[in-house]
């Protein structure tokens, strides 16, 4: 089955920004180095969470995810990226006790 990730904001589309997730070959590294290619998502459900350590808002959302994850993990895919270093999401990360799988 090809499922479709809908990536948009309010003033656009659907449409415009529907990724078939069967044709997207999306390379990530976690925290640790680790390579993980969004195209071994097939057939699953994925959450993916844009955030950073400096956005107050993702800061305060970060504990309902982190509940969120800890509900649906064996459910749900859950990617929560980040553009900062590695190592500022990783710190950030333990510092508050979370285990959300980052990239």
């Amino acid at each position: 089955l090809n499922k479709v990730i809908a990536l948009f904001g309010p003033s656009v589309s659907i449409k415009e920004n529907a990724i078939k997730l069967s044709e997207y070959n999306w390379k990530l590294l976690d925290v640790e180095g680790n390579e993980f290619n969004l195209e071994s998502t097939r057939g699953k459900v994925v959450f993916i969470n844009s955030w950073a350590t400096w956005c107050m808002p993702c800061v305060a959302e970060l504990p309902s995810m982190q509940k969120l994850y800890q509900d649906y993990s064996d459910k749900i895919v859950f990617l929560f990226i980040s553009s900062e270093s590695m190592q500022t999401a990783k710190e950030f990360m333990e510092r508050k006790e979370y285990t959300l799988p980052v990239f």
